[in-house]
This record gives structure tokens, C-alpha cells and sequence, in this order.
């Protein structure tokens, strides 16, 4: 059993087909017993996402359906780390002066930080976006990019 920690452009891959998505459906799936963990903000980024891609129409799924199966995952199989955590935000803002992110990729990184301590476990850091990609890697974190997975 691994431990990840997927952000929203990691997890959008598993509900909406782009490169990298058959890699993240592999170890998203409840059978491989892996621990995903996510921040408290990645629901709300990935409805977003869905209502964007709508309105563009390049949704090959109806929202509604990618919504269930969100809701689904989210009770069975993520584990959601709470914003409300005052350590997530001071640590956040620290991560802001130390790397170039912009304040939810910094809350990402954050909340995988305090994950990482609560869970006492190694987490691999995904994420489709380089600049927080590098200031998890300079955290300690093992990274991995679902695009170098087509």
C-alpha cells in the first residue's frame, strides 16, 4: 500500500480523460489499497473544473455523472485533510515567501506538509504542475507528474 498525495490537476485526470489519466486511474483504483489524500479545497476545485469544461462543452461524460462519482470516491476512498487546521495556513504563507506558488498550489503543498506529520508516512507528492511540483521535491517530498505517464 502507497500513500499519495494527489492536487486538483493530478485528481481531475482520474474523472476526465487527458495524458496521464490511465496512469492515475491505476493507482486511484480502491483495489490497490493505496491511501489518497487530498486537501479540503480539491472537491471544490474539481467541481470547478467539471462546470468549466461543460460550458466549453469537452466534456465526454455529463457533469452529473463525474459529480457522483467525486462523491463516491470521497467517502470511500480519500482522505481529506480540513483547511480549518491553523498549521496548514501559517505554513502555507511560509511556503509563499519561499517559492514561486500561488496561494492554493501553497495550501496544496501545505496540507500534504501536515499530512505527511499526522499520517507519519512517506507521501508521493502528484501534481500536473511543475513550479509546485519542484517546491514539494525541495520539501522532501517524492514527486511525480501524471503527463510523464501518457
Amino acid at each position: 500500500m502507497t500513500f499519495y498525495f494527489a492536487d486538483t490537476s493530478a485528481l481531475a485526470k482520474r474523472y476526465i480523460a487527458e495524458a496521464g489519466s490511465g496512469w492515475v486511474r491505476r493507482w486511484t483504483r480502491r483495489s490497490t489499497g493505496n491511501t489518497i489524500v487530498i486537501c479540503q479545497m480539491t472537491p471544490l476545485e474539481l467541481h470547478s473544473t467539471f462546470a468549466r469544461l461543460a460550458r466549453e462543452g469537452r466534456l465526454v461524460k455529463p457533469k452529473v455523472n463525474l459529480q457522483i462519482e467525486l462523491a463516491r470516491d470521497l467517502i470511500y476512498q480519500y482522505f481529506t485533510i480540513p483547511l480549518s487546521v491553523a498549521s496548514i495556513q501559517k505554513e502555507a504563507q511560509r511556503l509563499v515567501n519561499r517559492y514561486p506558488l500561488r496561494s492554493l498550489d501553497a495550501l496544496q503543498l501545505a496540507t500534504a506538509l501536515y499530512g505527511h506529520k499526522q499520517l507519519n508516512q512517506s507521501l508521493i507528492f502528484v501534481s500536473s504542475d511543475k513550479r509546485l511540483l519542484n517546491a514539494a521535491s525541495a520539501e522532501g517530498f517524492t514527486i511525480d507528474d501524471p503527463t510523464n505517464h501518457p
